[in-house]
């Protein structure tokens, strides 16, 4: 497992190929970090990020300005997290009992 890493779907816990019509869709680990300093598998965030998690997060703020028809804009923000630490885990259990799958035995 590595920083900006690609792995397949199917590692998430609760995913549904039936529900999915993925052909080169991949998921993308990003710079999560738990209390302990090792990286959180993007496969295990569902339970390493539930309610109650308290996290320490570097963001860049983006501004998008919208013009419409009457020479008037509106104007949107979005934050877009560049890495995230948790600071104290959840108190809460996993939901409904979801817990990854083991990841590939490569990957670990």
């Amino acid at each position: 497992m590595k920083l900006g890493g690609y792995y397949e779907p199917m590692l998430l816990p609760d995913y549904l190929a039936h529900d999915f019509d993925l052909k080169v869709d991949k998921l993308v680990q990003h710079n999560i970090i738990d209390c302990k300093g090792n990286l959180i598998p993007c496969w295990d965030n569902l339970d390493k990020l539930r309610p109650g998690t308290l996290v320490l997060c570097v963001v860049s703020l983006h501004v998008w300005n919208i013009a419409n028809r009457d020479n008037c804009f509106k104007r949107f923000y979005t934050l877009k997290a560049q890495s995230v630490r948790v600071l104290k885990e959840s108190p809460t259990p996993s939901p409904t009992g979801i817990k990854a799958f083991p990841p590939p035995h490569h990957l670990v």
